[in-house]
């Protein structure tokens, strides 16, 4: 059986004490909403304190690592400067055995060179020597004049007509000027 109740307390009562519950579940609504905030602020501050450590930690081995491969990162960067230089060095380098071949390649027999001076920076080749004959001169001039250096640059030379005046045993000294095509 149920026990039965007596309510003795009169109406008014009865809507404040209604009021008092309901405050008092506020209230401890309240408290554990405030304890569950304060627990999330020391969660927080906890997990910063543990993030500055890891910080601190990670930087510590950052700056090691520079300090630790400063030598290999010099390295590179001398390695790096000499390839530069190199290909500077390449960059200027002229292919000149093939040139030279087909020049000498146009000399008739009768002509001998003693120099020949090549200037890059001119875009001149300077030739000193002896032709026996007159005719000699002029089929290398022609012959010299119709290279084109594989296809790279053309020649061209002229002799003076100071030189044409001899007929045997002329003493020269030609300037030929070559230029890309």
């Amino acid at each position: 059986m149920y026990p039965t109740r007596l309510n003795l307390l009169s109406v008014e009562k009865k809507k404040n004490l209604d009021k008092l519950i309901i405050a008092q579940f506020i209230k401890s609504i309240l408290e554990l909403f405030l304890v569950v905030i304060c627990f999330c602020a020391v969660f927080i501050l906890i997990s910063q304190n543990i993030m500055e450590i890891f910080y601190r930690s990670l930087s510590n081995n950052s700056s090691l690592v520079n300090a630790y491969y400063s030598s290999t990162n010099d390295k590179i960067k001398y390695i790096n400067n000499v390839l530069k230089d190199a290909n500077d060095i390449q960059s200027e380098y002229v292919v000149w055995t093939a040139l030279i071949a087909e020049l000498t390649d146009t000399i008739p027999p009768e002509i001998t060179l003693s120099s020949l001076t090549m200037n890059k920076a001119a875009g001149q080749f300077t030739f000193s020597g002896l032709a026996k004959t007159r005719e000699s001169l002029i089929v290398w001039q022609k012959n010299i004049s119709g290279l084109n250096c594989s296809g790279a640059c053309r020649v061209m030379m002229e002799i003076p007509s100071s030189q044409l005046t001899q007929k045997n045993d002329i003493h020269f000294n030609l300037t030929a000027t070559y230029s890309p095509l």
